[in-house]
């Protein structure tokens, strides 16, 4: 018993060191000037995260698929005007984020709607979508 509390904290503080290294190193180079990252305006990062989002989900919801009961997907293609590269990129790395979603022991399934709002809600995604350089229409 002792040992498995002692391993929940290890990992625990593994974690927390992980993600704060992580955010001093965005910080960081963000502050030098060596990011170049673009300032989306609020709507259309808005859009861009909708857009990731529900290609997250219908990636892991491929047999009942979202795209032909919801046009959302399409509704946030349409209001984005970017070039189609762009949002191309977007929907590798939501099918990328996606693939990493594990499985709980607890239901033997992914917890794919937490994982993908818990990363829509991120900072990682939205210098993801500052980072890829939207070209416009």
């Amino acid at each position: 018993m002792k040992k498995t509390i002692f391993g929940i904290k290890y990992m625990l503080a593994l974690g927390i060191l992980s993600t704060s290294l992580d955010f001093l190193a965005q910080t960081k180079a963000t502050q030098s000037g060596s990011s170049k990252l673009v300032n989306l305006p609020p709507l259309k990062m808005e859009a861009l995260k909708g857009y990731f989002l529900c290609n997250c989900l219908d990636e892991n919801y491929r047999e009942d698929s979202l795209f032909f009961k919801d046009g959302s997907m399409s509704y946030y293609a349409d209001q984005l005007d970017f070039d189609e590269n762009y949002l191309s990129a977007v929907k590798k790395y939501a099918s990328q984020f996606a693939s990493t979603i594990p499985i709980s022991p607890l239901t033997n399934t992914k917890n794919t709607m937490y994982f993908c709002i818990k990363h829509y809600n991120s900072k990682k995604l939205e210098l993801f979508l500052k980072n890829i350089q939207p070209k416009f229409k």
